[in-house]
């Protein structure tokens, strides 16, 4: 929150912003919309590229701890999903954090 004060100038919550202009303001819709299976069908894809089966093998070897992590991912892209506006930085540290699922 800091560094987002020293940047807009006045104290702010990027998550609340990305909430009213996107989900209550239907303002993102307005760039372009996708389908709700988008994600899955396309934008995961897209970013795992040729590391999709080391993806889908480390999501089934996962640990029990691990699992707990991917369903809160999983969670963050059904969310996600359900918004009209959809662009690959959205689920970009999403991807980030399930990638961590390959090294298994």
């Amino acid at each position: 929150m800091v560094i987002d004060y020293f940047f807009y100038g006045t104290w702010t919550l990027v998550a609340y912003n990305f909430i009213q202009f996107n989900v209550v303001g239907g303002l993102g819709s307005f760039f372009g919309i996708h389908s709700w299976h988008w994600y899955l069908s396309q934008g995961l894809p897209t970013m795992l590229f040729t590391f999709a089966p080391l993806f889908i093998a480390g999501c089934i070897l996962a640990r029990r701890s691990q699992r707990t992590l991917l369903w809160v991912l999983l969670w963050d892209t059904a969310v996600h999903s359900l918004i009209a506006h959809k662009e690959f930085r959205y689920s970009f540290f999403s991807l980030f954090h399930l990638t961590h699922f390959t090294t298994i």
